[in-house]
């Protein structure tokens, strides 16, 4: 301040907007002044890259340090110059300067210096301390933007930490089914006597284990999962001894657990549908 530095402004470029929006003012009584004397709030003030009549644009696009009298420059085409300068005589600046901040070839905003004193009471000394100000504000500009992404980095990683949890739990548990249902058929096949369900036990075993494929190869197809489709076979299915074979498969499971188990179906019924699906559904279901 007892060099004429009266206000301090900050600005970056968003990339993806294709603009540059003041972020920071210093808090000084001047800036506070010039704030409440503006019809814009310090946040809306945005200028796009067309904006080629407003010069910390020009000072971005072309990597150099202007100076001027007119602290309009600064802000037009988002106020008009004739608020500016009734702002300006009012403040008693006299000159800014803005400076483009870069990294390495990377522009990041830029920072503008209001004075109350014109450009040949600036020492080269006060030059080489506005530049080195800069690099340093670049440098913490850059080193903000690499912790912001380490900590998406961190969190897109416990999101992924807890997808994998919750993928795990329900591959177990739709796998836990049909292995039980092969166990229980299997079981009934050595232990039964009644050699003519045999064949019946095997069968629904087989199924079961066709059943299983299916989950897995669902679970291995990361393609289909990215995409959240799900791929249905349609075919006709008696619904009623679809389902009985199903309970059928938990019976040993069910009997060791004491649960009475049973299906209770009046008629036939025929339905159009996904086996592999329907036959998730049910035993989830039950499970």
């Amino acid at each position: 301040l007892k060099l004429g530095y009266v206000i301090i402004v900050l600005s970056l470029l968003d990339k993806e907007k294709n603009h540059i929006k003041r972020i920071s003012i210093s808090q000084t009584r001047y800036a506070k002044e010039a704030l409440k004397n503006s019809p814009i709030p310090f946040s809306k003030l945005v200028f796009g890259l067309e904006d080629k009549e407003n010069l910390p644009v020009r000072s971005l696009l072309a990597n150099v340090t202007y100076i001027t009298d007119e602290l309009s420059d600064m802000l037009y085409p988002a106020i008009e110059r004739d608020v500016v300068k009734t702002v300006q005589e009012k403040l008693g600046i006299v000159s800014s300067l803005v400076f483009p901040i870069y990294s390495g070839k990377t522009p990041l905003g830029t920072i503008i210096f209001s004075l109350t004193k014109p450009e040949k009471e600036i020492s080269e000394f006060e030059r080489q301390i506005l530049i080195g100000f800069t690099n340093a504000t670049g440098i913490a500009i850059q080193h903000a933007y690499l912790f912001k992404r380490l900590h998406e980095a961190n969190e897109k990683l416990r999101q992924l930490d807890k997808l994998k949890d919750e993928f795990i739990s329900i591959a177990s548990h739709d796998l836990r089914n049909p292995m039980s249902t092969i166990k229980n058929y299997l079981w009934m096949v050595i232990n039964s006597p009644d050699e003519t369900k045999v064949k019946e036990r095997l069968g629904n075993a087989y199924g079961a284990t066709e059943h299983a494929i299916s989950l897995v190869n669902d679970m291995l197809d990361v393609s289909r999962i990215e995409a959240g489709r799900v791929q249905l076979t349609p075919d006709e299915v008696d619904l009623g001894q679809f389902a009985s074979e199903i309970v059928d498969g938990f019976s040993l499971q069910a009997n060791q657990n004491q649960i009475n188990l049973n299906l209770k179906y009046d008629k036939t019924l025929t339905i159009v549908t996904d086996k592999d699906r329907l036959r998730q559904v049910l035993s989830n279901l039950i499970g």
